[in-house]
């Protein structure tokens, strides 16, 4: 298993990436994806899309994939969720959490898939919980992450795209008053 990070969630990132909209912190949709190598699409791997400030909420999304198994008979699915990037604290991770098992495309054809309404529907926006770091220090934020499942019958060259509906966390607590 190996971990793979896009821009938006590599050590060289100077930060967390955090919602603007063009109203007082209220909900945008942003882009995010990664492009994916023939090498790197087996089972187990780990795509972080973007880290996430700690204060940022997601309130829908969809992910797409493409390319990743080309096939004619696809095998490999692809769970979304989130990684804490806070040391020793894996409890917090839910590798599932948004999208649950998309089965990937055969040959060249995109799958996309919106977010889990059990996740978010019933439970309401995803709010990251403040934890501590193995060190005691508060988590700086969490990744947003997809995970290739299954044995994947051809890799091929593709993307991992999610698009998400973020807000601050303010927002929604004084659009919740």
């Amino acid at each position: 298993m190996a971990t793979f990070h896009a821009e938006p969630a590599s050590s060289s990132w100077q930060g967390n990436f955090f919602p603007r909209s063009s109203f007082a912190n209220g909900p945008t949709w942003q882009i995010f994806s990664i492009s994916v190598t023939a090498a790197q699409a087996v089972a187990n791997n780990i795509f972080n899309l973007v880290k996430l400030d700690r204060n940022t909420i997601v309130l829908d999304g969809y992910m797409t994939a493409a390319g990743l198994d080309v096939h004619a008979t696809t095998t490999g699915t692809v769970d979304l969720g989130f990684l804490s990037d806070a040391d020793g604290d894996g409890d917090t991770d839910v590798i599932d959490f948004f999208v649950d098992g998309a089965v990937l495309p055969t040959l060249t054809g995109a799958v996309t898939v919106n977010f889990d309404v059990n996740d978010l529907g019933a439970t309401g926006p995803f709010v990251p919980a403040d934890t501590l770091t193995s060190t005691g220090a508060i988590n700086g934020g969490y990744f947003i992450s997809a995970k290739l499942l299954g044995t994947v019958a051809t890799s091929g060259v593709g993307t991992i795209t999610v698009g998400l509906l973020l807000a601050d966390k303010s927002f929604v607590a004084s659009a919740a008053e």
